[in-house]
């Protein structure tokens, strides 16, 4: 015989868990915003703090001069966008562009 706290605490349960999956499906969405990437050569790196790039930008492979904004980390500190641009490796770029701008969301090792 199922006892009625079982029931609740099993409904309970899996109404959390839905809830909690839903969260995360929202939190990692990227709010309807079309995630595109390039790779290409750092050329120039506006810092917002020692942390955080104000914006930056590249070239890419076709010689396509790529100006990003830049919200939060993203993944490298400007010290290390700054090397890249002294060295000439590529770097990675995840970006969307919003009201016409390129925002850059994270930049990784090209």
């Amino acid at each position: 015989m199922v006892n009625r706290r079982q029931v609740f605490f099993v409904s309970s349960f899996l109404t959390l868990f839905s809830t909690l999956l839903l969260s995360v499906n929202v939190a990692c969405s990227s709010g309807g915003e079309e995630r595109t990437v390039v790779v290409g050569t750092v050329t120039n790196v506006v810092t917002a703090s020692v942390t955080s790039v104000s914006e930056f930008e590249m070239v890419d492979e076709h010689g396509v001069t790529w100006k990003f904004g830049a919200r939060g980390f993203l993944g490298v500190t400007p010290s290390h966008l700054e090397e890249h641009a002294a060295t000439g490796e590529p770097v990675r770029v995840e970006y969307f562009e919003e009201n016409g701008s390129l925002v850059a969301i994270k930049v990784s090792d090209g």
